[in-house]
């Protein structure tokens, strides 16, 4: 059975699409048939994974047609990894559905043929809680939380965590936490170090062990549009992210 996760946040600014690439092509290093999902009208996590952005081959067109075909399944440089590339029209979405009754099950429905092809589908979402992001919650299994370290990011959690609990009671009751990531931590920095310290307290049973610290190798390969592990597998970044993906499988495979 596959695994579909969906990596949100409702704020800006948190790591999320860094994660979605990286952390798909980490489950693609370890031979896991992976599937990233851009869901996202900006495109950034395509971009980011080499692919550029095509709307005669995107989410946009597969789910106004609620099927996903073989050609809109693009290849990366990865033999593991594809993606479903996002383009500028996904903004369309939200108008193409307005008023229709079972809109939230849009991209459940198109993933559906293809789905059990893959062992992971990683589903990258706007920073909001509009039509595209209910649809990826509703279509997941679980979702991963990227979170900063400040008091914005903590007090925009309790919304997010909200939001997750009236998805899964509403729409998708096998919807579940696979865990809160902090991102962009600072070993330094004595602020960051008590907001670890006060999640972990707080969330101890749903915080991942694995955390994405402030890193330059990670900052730099975004510059690249390439998944850090395709510059230097060997990369601090790229470490932190394997270590991840080995946490995800250890827990969910």
């Amino acid at each position: 059975m596959s695994q579909i996760i969906c990596i949100t946040n409702l704020k800006g600014g948190s790591g999320k699409t860094t994660i979605s690439i990286n952390l798909s092509a980490s489950l693609a290093i370890a031979e896991k048939r992976t599937l990233l999902i851009d869901c996202d009208p900006k495109g950034n996590a395509t971009i980011g994974s080499g692919v550029p952005l095509n709307s005669s081959k995107s989410l946009y067109q597969a789910m106004i047609n609620k099927e996903i075909t073989e050609d809109q399944i693009v290849d990366t440089e990865l033999d593991y990894l594809k993606i479903i590339p996002s383009c500028f029209e996904l903004y369309k979405f939200e108008q193409y559905v307005s008023g229709q009754q079972g809109f939230e099950n849009t991209l459940s429905v198109s993933i559906d043929k293809i789905k059990d092809s893959f062992d992971y589908l990683i589903i990258d979402t706007p920073p909001s809680l509009n039509m595209l992001t209910i649809n990826s919650l509703v279509a997941a299994n679980g979702c991963i939380i990227p979170m900063t370290s400040d008091f914005f990011a903590l007090n925009t959690l309790k919304t997010i965590l909200h939001s997750i609990q009236f998805i899964k009671n509403k729409y998708n009751p096998n919807l579940e936490l696979y865990g809160i990531l902090l991102t962009m931590i600072s070993r330094s920095f004595e602020n960051d170090n008590l907001i670890k310290t006060e999640m972990n307290r707080i969330f101890k049973n749903s915080m991942f062990e694995s955390i994405i610290p402030l890193d330059m190798t990670i900052k730099d390969s975004t510059l690249y549009g390439t998944p850090i592990a395709l510059r230097d597998i060997h990369a601090s970044g790229s470490v932190h992210f394997l270590r991840l993906a080995e946490e995800l499988l250890s827990k969910y495979y």
